[in-house]
């Protein structure tokens, strides 16, 4: 009876022994679970956090590109801003009359800032919008013809200077357009007509921005 007894008592010990090891592995797992949630929790505001920031520096990036854009076009602005040119046509007496009209070439240069004036064309490009200022001369010496130029823009003829006289006379004249970039201005020396120029830049063909649009 007795040795029932205290096997029924070791029986009960141990299986107190065994729930209260049970226990705690359970509230040892609800540890772990509990660690293991807080840092997926942390990971998860990491993550967040990282997102946040990757939005904040494309945003950063694309000012930034924004800002640079903006000094370039400022730049290039300030650059073809400064336009000017003068030219005269050559040291080589009389030019013409002719059998058609052709397009003057000044090939003497004097000033060319922002070299949109080709000497080897005789022909203007406008680099920026604006409102420019042309000014031109040609001077004829006696028979057979006066002098006579014209200024175009692109195929457009503009305004012309003439001169009838058979003795020495310069014809001159000047305007002031408004034009855009791309746009050509060239004189058209028509035919039956001369110009002469020598050493003393008799023919002249200047230009220059007055302000850009």
């Amino acid at each position: 009876m007795r040795h029932t007894l205290h096997l029924l008592l070791s029986l009960g010990c141990c299986l107190a022994g065994a729930q209260v090891l049970m226990e705690k592995e359970k509230n040892g797992s609800d540890t772990v679970r509990l660690l293991l949630l807080e840092q997926l929790k942390e990971l998860k505001e990491m993550k967040e956090g990282l997102a946040t920031a990757k939005t904040e520096l494309q945003a950063v990036e694309a000012r930034l590109l924004l800002c640079e854009s903006h000094i370039a076009e400022q730049k290039g602005a300030k650059e073809n801003s400064r336009v000017a040119f003068s030219a005269a046509l050559s040291e080589g007496g009389d030019r013409g009359p002719l059998n058609i009209g052709i397009t003057l070439i000044y090939k003497k240069v004097f000033t060319n800032i922002g070299n949109h004036y080709s000497p080897a064309t005789g022909i203007f490009t406008v680099p920026v919008k604006g409102v420019y200022c042309f000014i031109f001369t040609a001077f004829s010496i006696g028979k057979p013809a006066g002098s006579g130029v014209t200024l175009y823009k692109n195929a457009e003829p503009i305004v012309t200077s003439l001169n009838w006289i058979d003795a020495q006379d310069y014809a001159t004249n000047a305007v002031t357009l408004e034009l855009k970039v791309g746009d050509q201005v060239y004189m058209h020396f028509p035919q039956d007509r001369k110009v002469y120029d020598d050493l003393l830049n008799r023919t002249t063909f200047s230009g220059f921005l007055l302000f850009t649009l």
